[in-house]
């Protein structure tokens, strides 16, 4: 007779029991195991972030290093100018309300210069520039009154300088003969002067204006009246300038002013032959400085 084994039914649990056991431990062994393996990426993945931050910021450290060193060479480069200017000029410079500056062997010839200055006119300079422009059209007239000697007082030849600008006035009476507009020949060497002097500047043009005194001009003369007067006397200079001593005739402006600017009284010989007069203004070309500057 054949036997027959029967599991017990305690003994049945036991097994389905175990079974589940090592199933759940299985489980969550691998559920772990992925968990570990997803940080492990994370952290790999943050530290090649902060690899990457750390050569772009060793990166940057280097470019301002570079930057450093050359501010650096810049400001010893300056230094080592600054230096070498002190040692070829000493000399104290003082900078003018115009920008422009004045070490003090030019201070001491302007000096110089103010002593031979009406004191009148020294009395009336108020500021260092006052003074340099005073000095500048001493000099200025002092070149062209050379074949003059000294008898050319203001009221024959005047100067005035007010940077850039310089204003040349001549009496008719050394320009033209009374009621013509014909340049004597002795003012040759004037006009010849002034014109030397401005084609040195570039970038001046030179306006001349002819002036007149208040009375009408004789009937039959050769002009119609003290327009037509001014206005020949101006054209003459110009010309002159222009075909004997190669001024740039586009550089030059012939203006008639007639008797409207006066600076003498017109009610007496004295004042009228003051008004009597010729002016040549040396003047900026604005065009020509801002061409300068679109060209930079």
């Amino acid at each position: 007779m054949q036997e027959t084994w029967h599991l017990e039914p305690n003994y049945k649990f036991k097994y389905m029991n175990i079974k589940n056991l090592t199933l759940t431990l299985l489980t969550l062994v691998a559920l772990n195991a992925c968990v570990s393996k997803k940080k492990f990426t994370e952290k790999q993945d943050e530290l090649e972030q902060t690899k990457d931050a750390l050569a772009s910021a060793r990166e940057q450290n280097d470019l301002l290093n570079e930057d450093l060193e050359e501010m650096q060479n810049s400001v010893a480069s300056y230094n080592n100018r600054i230096k070498e200017l002190q040692s070829e000029n000493s000399e104290k410079l003082e900078v003018l309300e115009d920008g422009s500056v004045m070490n003090d062997a030019s201070k001491e010839a302007m000096r110089k210069t103010l002593t031979n200055v009406d004191k009148k006119k020294l009395a009336a300079a108020k500021t260092l520039k006052d003074s340099v422009n005073l000095a500048i059209a001493y000099n200025i007239k002092k070149a062209l009154t050379e074949d003059y000697g000294s008898n050319l007082d203001d009221n024959m030849l005047n100067v005035q300088v007010s940077q850039p600008v310089v204003k040349i006035t001549i009496s008719n009476r050394i320009l033209f003969e009374s009621g013509s507009y014909k340049v004597n020949n002795k003012a040759t060497s004037l006009l010849k002067r002034v014109s030397n002097m401005v084609k040195k500047e570039a970038n001046m043009d030179v306006m001349v204006e002819g002036h007149t005194d208040n009375k009408k001009v004789l009937r039959g003369s050769r002009v119609k009246d003290n327009w037509d007067l001014s206005s020949e006397r101006a054209t003459a200079v110009v010309r002159i300038m222009e075909s004997k001593f190669n001024v740039p005739g586009e550089r030059l402006i012939a203006s008639a002013r007639s008797e409207y600017l006066p600076i003498g009284d017109n009610n007496t010989p004295q004042g009228r032959q003051r008004n009597r007069r010729t002016s040549i203004i040396v003047i900026p070309d604005v065009q020509k400085f801002l061409s300068l500057m679109k060209s930079k």
